[in-house]
């Protein structure tokens, strides 16, 4: 396969002199077109398993690894077995065969849950991928919607235990007080307890007027939070993109003045040209040559 391709990584397999399971790297080395060796490495596959095992990615996310038939390298459930007997989304399959996107990211379904792949295609050919699900992902727009749920919860319990231990002797003042309460539970957080009372209820008002003001400032800091988290999301998003079109445009434009040099580099080896055509075709080597080095700048 080495001298066919190249070069070559393995599965893994296990090596019993070692007694180990072990991934070899083969190349085949050439001598004017003719190979004559070929040389190999062979590197501990247990290690590289215990080191992709202790990687953390949210909660139950997890790293893996395929070669470029889809075959399953490394995988908490599935190795060994091919990406297409399982049934992942058809959109995995279809991003990850397209040559022109070394990395990335895709959603899909699989085993009743909805999840986020991020991607990379390695040097050798294989798939180094992350997969976690799209609710762990987004857990901190959750967590914001729920500290709010939390706080009216909360506002409203201890409505309900003030009302409890207030006495019917200041029924109006209480009447008030709960009137605006209700408000403030249900949204409405700008209220304020007018602050007309001259007993305990005055010291009431005043300490519930401060606790809206800090919920507000509290809810007003958790929807910044959110804001900044959805424009991250955005300019994730778009960056991704540009380094996709860029990755694109890169390999169009390199492979014009690439293409000329190796063609015209080929005519030069033809024996009954003559010496201008010989000249003309080193001349346009050497153009391609200069133009490839300044797209390359």
């Amino acid at each position: 396969n080495a001298i066919k391709y190249g070069e070559v990584w393995t599965s893994p397999y296990y090596w019993d002199p070692w007694g180990k399971y072990i991934i070899s790297y083969s190349k085949a080395l050439y001598n004017k077109g003719t190979p004559f060796a070929v040389m190999g490495s062979d590197f501990n596959y247990d290690s590289l398993k215990n080191q992709i095992k202790k990687v953390k990615v949210y909660e139950s996310g997890y790293f893996w690894l395929m070669d470029s038939s889809f075959n399953i390298i490394s995988h908490p459930t599935y190795e060994g077995q091919n990406l297409r007997n399982l049934k992942f989304s058809k959109n995995v399959l279809a991003t990850l065969s397209n040559k022109v996107y070394q990395k990335g990211n895709v959603e899909y379904e699989f085993e009743n849950s909805k999840k986020i792949m991020a991607f990379k295609r390695l040097s050798n050919g294989w798939y180094a991928c992350v997969s976690a699900p799209y609710n762990e992902i987004f857990e901190g727009s959750k967590f914001i919607f729920r500290v709010i749920g939390l706080i009216i919860i909360l506002t409203i319990i201890a409505g309900i235990f003030i009302s409890y231990r207030i006495s019917k002797s200041i029924t109006q003042p209480i009447n008030r007080f709960v009137e605006s309460f209700v408000k403030g539970a249900t949204g409405d957080l700008s209220i304020r307890v007018p602050e007309t009372s001259k007993d305990e209820m005055r010291l009431l008002e005043f300490h519930f007027n401060h606790f809206l003001e800090k919920t507000q400032r509290m809810v007003d800091e958790l929807q910044t939070v959110q804001k900044s988290l959805v424009e991250a999301k955005n300019v994730a998003e778009e960056a991704n993109n540009l380094k996709t079109a860029f990755l694109a445009n890169m390999s169009h434009e390199i492979r014009t003045p690439l293409n000329a040099v190796i063609g015209f580099s080929s005519l030069l080896k033809v024996q009954n040209i003559s010496e201008s055509e010989k000249d003309r075709f080193i001349d346009n080597v050497i153009n391609s040559s200069y133009g490839l080095l300044a797209i390359v700048e």
